[in-house]
């Protein structure tokens, strides 16, 4: 919380960032719930209608899963990794999997055409990219 200030600028005379030394934001958004069983972190509803729940606990393997095959592949900490999906249960776990690698994500747009995201991509020196390929039969699934 911003402590008390009688005026912006003396708001902004007193702030001072409260950075801790070691942070993990995989913890914070995710296993921190993981013991409390059924609880749940996300719904989503593919375009018929169909809803999946995932717990706190179903990311967090999930994401574990992702990191574990980043590092099967080499990924190494502060390496990029390109996340290049539509709004489905697989971003936030990709971008989960890439904290827990010590990775930095980069999130793409699906329809930046090929210069932007070859451009992206390049300035930020990505190793990998996350992506789906679809089928016509496979969108939804």
């Amino acid at each position: 919380m911003l402590p008390r200030a009688n005026s912006y600028q003396a708001l902004i005379n007193q702030f001072e960032w409260q950075v801790p030394q070691r942070y993990n934001i995989a913890w914070d958004i995710c296993d921190k719930w993981i013991e409390e069983d059924g609880r749940t972190a996300l719904v989503y509803e593919t375009t018929d209608g169909i809803q999946k729940r995932y717990t706190f606990k179903d990311i967090h393997l999930l994401s574990n899963q992702l990191a574990n095959v980043f590092s099967a592949f080499g990924l190494q900490r502060h390496d990029r990794i390109g996340v290049l999906l539509p709004q489905r249960p697989e971003v936030g776990v990709t971008h989960l999997a890439s904290y827990r690698s010590g990775a930095i994500a980069v999130p793409l747009f699906t329809l930046f055409g090929q210069d932007a995201l070859r451009y992206r991509l390049r300035d930020s020196g990505a190793k990998f990219v996350v992506c789906l390929l679809y089928t016509s039969d496979a969108a939804d699934e």
